[in-house]
């Protein structure tokens, strides 16, 4: 990213410019691909949804950050455009790139990793160090022997179904590996198809065609951009709470909402109703940012097993980058032909999406990645729908672990709960309740 952002800020000819937008591009590809993975696999459960979708809060930020930039550069032009050095204008917000990627540069040199990774590749005692440390206890502490025993677990599991290929996450396994990548990769992909680059990429241009001129629109943007970090941040302290997939389906509502109340505004052709239309952007950027905006980066790690888990991940994301460039080519087209009624296309995207949510998607809040797993595989046994599993088996530990102190629930969370509720056999001795 570093060199691309060089490339781009110092490029005198198009050819190097774009040759700067690629090198940015794969840099961000391989960022955005693994960093959820790292984030997700070092946090604790019930500090993972606010811990991932911290990096979200921080794109929308980025997205403020760049309207308030480009309003400035755009007021510079505007009063000195016979200004010699005018370039300036675009070559400061591709300079200020650097400044954020070498700050991510250093930080990246000692961050940890990931003990998940290190237990799969056999580094048992560096593993066990590094989760020390994250869960701030020592190799005595019941929580961090209790978790490292389930990625071990999970890690002898998985080694016995021989070597991973990439092949392997499209197929329907025992742990119901399909079903995981489908629900992964479709999770970015409806977040692009709502519509949300619309906005995020012609927010100034569709002020200006919901009436107002162009200093109030670039002004309402830059605005709209704050409001939207603000919107994200306020999320971090639902997810936790709320669930994913709950979110997801409060953020598609207010979307919902939003685009409807839109286009009946718009309908009308009255110019005295465009104070309305920009109220219901700023409300459709508020559901996006609170039900999609970081929830789909944390969900693709959450869901999948870890010896698929980068597999999938970088699936997910070139979903996600892949259905960005397909809204951000075909939106300025449905702007100029159909104008308003561009947004009754996303209307029907948002609608599709919330039984697909209900029924394909199991919610992850409050497990571990290794219970995930075992959700999955429970619904493989029992050939039912890993959604309704997930919601029985997050019954049945409520109850059993209820009125229980934190170090007892910790205990009753080590125990294979369901199978046993259940009457299910287990598959070797090791795997017995303790008593």
């Amino acid at each position: 990213m570093i060199v691309g952002a060089v490339t781009q800020t110092a490029s005198y000819e198009y050819r190097e410019l774009v040759a700067g937008r690629i090198v940015t591009g794969i840099g961000n590809g391989m960022n955005t691909s693994t960093i959820p993975v790292l984030q997700s696999e070092m946090a604790h459960k019930d500090r993972r949804g606010f811990l991932v979708l911290f990096e979200g809060a921080l794109i929308s930020g980025g997205i403020a950050i760049s309207y308030l930039v480009n309003l400035g550069m755009w007021y510079m032009n505007k009063t000195d455009a016979e200004v010699p050095h005018a370039s300036a204008q675009w070559r400061f917000p591709f300079g200020l790139q650097l400044a954020f990627a070498i700050v991510m540069l250093f930080g990246i040199a000692v961050l940890p990793e990931s003990p998940r990774w290190l237990a799969k590749h056999h580094k048992d005692d560096e593993s066990m160090h590094i989760l020390c440390r994250l869960r701030d206890g020592n190799k005595e502490d019941t929580h961090v022997i209790q978790e490292y025993s389930e990625i071990k677990e999970v890690v002898y599991a998985q080694e016995a179904g021989g070597e991973f290929s990439f092949w392997q996450i499209f197929r329907n396994d025992e742990n119901m590996t399909l079903w995981r990548t489908s629900v992964a990769f479709c999770s970015q992909m409806f977040q692009q198809i709502g519509g949300i680059n619309l906005v995020t990429y012609y927010s100034t241009t569709l002020f200006l065609s919901i009436g107002l001129d162009e200093t109030k629109a670039r002004i309402v943007t830059a605005g709209n951009g704050v409001e939207y970090f603000l919107s994200a941040v306020a999320a971090l302290w639902l997810i936790d709470k709320a669930g994913r997939v709950p979110l997801m389906m409060v953020g598609s509502c207010i979307m919902i909402m939003a685009l409807v109340m839109l286009v009946g505004f718009q309908s009308t052709g009255r110019s005295d109703l465009a104070v309305g239309s920009a109220v219901m952007l700023f409300v459709y950027n508020t559901g996006f940012a609170i039900g999609w905006l970081g929830v789909t980066w944390l969900y693709p790690a959450e869901i999948s097993t870890l010896r698929s888990r980068h597999a999938v991940n970088g699936l997910s994301s070139c979903s996600n980058w892949l259905f960005n460039y397909l809204i951000v080519q075909i939106a300025p087209i449905c702007l100029d032909t159909i104008e308003w009624k561009t947004y009754i296309i996303f209307i029907a995207t948002n609608t599709f999406f919330l039984p697909v949510l209900w029924l394909f998607f199991p919610e992850t809040k409050g497990h571990s990645l290794e219970e995930m797993d075992k959700i999955f595989v429970m619904a493989h046994k029992q050939r039912r729908n890993p959604v309704f599993v997930e919601k029985e088996y997050t019954r049945e530990f409520g109850k059993h672990a209820q009125g229980l102190g934190d170090h007892e629930k910790t205990q009753v969370a080590h125990i294979d709960r369901f199978d046993d509720l259940h009457g299910s056999s287990r598959d070797s001795e090791s795997d017995k309740p303790k008593t």
